[in-house]
């Protein structure tokens, strides 16, 4: 039956598009989770960051190995494909960095980078009785991918789980259009820690 399973997410790996010709020795192969959490703002104190709203889409995360051969992580083991998943990126899972993005199963091997293609969406402010939209604007262009620089070894049988801390403050500038607030936002991303189950 592992053999089975084994077989099947190979063969939705190569369809996925990874240049690697084979990828298990091992019918127990790694997974590979990752984890997302914002480091605390500055700006937006710990007690109320997460009555505001900062809403982004996931569309795609890649794991990369030196050679340039890569792996999509979908959002779950099961998964067959990824579909755009808003993430509000202030909520509490995503402050304590319980928030899982991605799994996948994935050969023994190690990954030197992650892309992670997030795309803005919503900023809502709590102003302690309500909360107001304010306009967000991506000014990085077509290209929405975040590369990673990684250090990423995994294991037999293990799960290594990759956390990417996203860096509110040094992601957001505040900026006046005509007279209204909008955030210009450039994703930074780094990674946090690296653990094996």
């Amino acid at each position: 039956m592992k053999f089975f399973i084994t077989i099947f997410f190979l063969s939705i790996l190569l369809i996925g598009g990874c240049k690697e010709e084979s990828f298990f020795t091992t019918i127990n192969p790694p997974i590979l989770e990752i984890r997302f959490k914002t480091k605390t703002s500055e700006y937006l104190p710990t007690y109320s960051l997460h009555r505001h709203l900062f809403l982004n889409n996931i569309s795609s995360i890649f794991a990369f190995r030196e050679n340039e051969s890569f792996i999509e992580i979908f959002s779950d083991v099961k998964a067959t494909a990824r579909s755009n998943s808003a993430i509000d990126v202030l909520d509490k899972k995503c402050l304590d960095s319980s928030l899982i993005i991605g799994q996948g199963y994935v050969p023994i091997t190690s990954f030197s980078r992650l892309e992670i293609n997030i795309v803005p969406v919503v900023f809502s402010f709590f102003n302690g009785i309500g909360n107001n939209l304010i306009a967000v604007n991506d000014i990085r262009g077509d290209n929405t991918s975040v590369l990673i620089p990684a250090n990423i070894q995994t294991y037999e049988g293990k799960k290594t789980i990759v956390t990417c801390e996203f860096d509110l403050d040094n992601s957001l500038q505040r900026t006046i259009s005509q007279g209204v607030d909008v955030l210009e936002v450039t994703p930074q991303f780094r990674i946090s820690s690296i653990r094996v189950e």
